[in-house]
């Protein structure tokens, strides 16, 4: 008799192209018509340079299964193990929302929005008409 084709939801490591493994809580997930390979990815902690401890929240990534080299099963434990391994060596892109700020006051411009992270925002940044590119 054919094995029934059950829907995936185990711990499990998932490695995709460009060498990126993803340990977590995979299920299956259809958005669109694409089928797609969801990891939840839990908080890890983990031990830096100097001894400082760093964090990583919790995220999700959805994955195409066309990219999907290999998905191994695995228990709570070993996944939450290799999560903290895999994590510390992963620089996620964040997600938050840019922060806003006003201008300052008897400016004649609306409120702009600065991403904190971007050099681009910054006051000091090159003028490139003053390099002459």
């Amino acid at each position: 008799m054919p094995e029934q084709n059950t829907p995936l939801e185990t711990w499990a490591i998932v490695e995709v192209m460009g060498h990126k493994k993803y340990a977590g809580f995979a299920t299956e997930h259809t958005i669109g018509g694409a089928a797609l390979i969801r990891v939840d990815v839990p908080e890890t902690k983990q031990v830096g340079m100097h001894g400082l401890e760093m964090t990583t929240k919790p995220y999700s990534k959805l994955i195409g299964v066309g990219s999907i080299y290999c998905i191994t099963p695995c228990t709570e434990e070993i996944g939450r193990a290799c999560a903290t391994r895999l994590e510390q060596y992963s620089q996620p892109i964040p997600v938050d929302l840019p922060v806003q700020r006003a201008l300052p006051a008897g400016a004649t411009a609306e409120a702009q929005v600065i991403d904190d992270d971007d050099p681009w925002s910054d006051d000091d940044a090159l003028d490139f008409d003053s390099r002459g590119g």
